[in-house]
């Protein structure tokens, strides 16, 4: 097993749905998405330098859908860069930023 997908299963059915992990969506990315590292850099330094927190806005921003976006936030708060709220309707906010974020940002300039 390679963890890309998570299965879901609902009693009674073989198989109810497939969902793309965070770990799976890094592979796909780094593999097939042109510029995917440039793009989680700009991410990143839009949340430090410009304080954009807002997963819409920053989708915007570096114009990928929202879901590449949340993806991303997905991966940074995995690692403890980020603290993310969530809610209905999709929207995230960002409300902290950690310094180790800050430290990999100024280390890649």
């Amino acid at each position: 097993q390679h963890y890309y997908i998570k299965i879901g299963r609902v009693l009674g059915a073989m198989l109810s749905h497939v969902v793309l992990t965070d770990y799976g969506f890094q592979q796909f990315a780094q593999a097939y998405v042109e510029g995917y590292q440039d793009v989680v850099a700009r991410i990143a330094a839009l949340l430090i330098n410009e304080n954009v927190r807002i997963n819409e806005e920053l989708a915007t921003r570096v114009d990928k859908p929202r879901a590449f976006v949340d993806f991303v936030l997905n991966l940074l708060e995995g690692n403890n860069h980020i603290k993310v709220s969530r809610y209905l309707g999709g929207q995230s906010n960002v409300w902290e930023v950690s310094a180790s974020l800050r430290r990999a940002i100024q280390q890649a300039q």
